[in-house]
């Protein structure tokens, strides 16, 4: 993590073929996943992505090619049954190729009714 001036505050920073995963204290249903991001020089042939995971992998968002964007996302992950873990990676062949995320939520209905907004149980995104 680090702290970027353009999204504010400390964000994940991957590089390269960089990947960072995360377990969510309390899986949801029903769930949302929203975050922002910024992608800075991927070039013809390599992408970003988000993933979530519910006893397998799927992706949920993709961006390939897309040089230098900035923007936010938000994914109905109703879909996908039990959500407990999200991941992001960069696929991208050089080290001046970066994708920052920043506010990350994974939120929906918990093991009780009342929906949560659960903590990442391991190097919270979110504090």
């Amino acid at each position: 993590m680090e702290n970027d001036g353009a999204l504010g505050g400390l964000v994940v920073h991957l590089t390269s073929n960089g990947q960072i995963t995360r377990t969510a204290g309390t899986a949801v249903n029903s769930a949302r996943l929203d975050f922002d991001f910024e992608i800075k020089s991927v070039d013809s042939g390599e992408s970003v992505q988000a993933e979530v995971y519910d006893d397998s992998w799927h992706t949920v968002w993709s961006k390939s090619s897309p040089a230098d964007e900035m923007g936010s996302e938000s994914i109905d992950l109703s879909a996908y049954g039990t959500v407990s873990q999200v991941r992001f990676t960069l696929n991208a062949s050089g080290s001046a190729d970066h994708l920052y995320i920043d506010n990350v939520v994974l939120s929906g209905a918990g093991s009780g009714s009342e929906p949560t907004n659960p903590e990442f149980s391991s190097d919270p995104f979110e504090m």
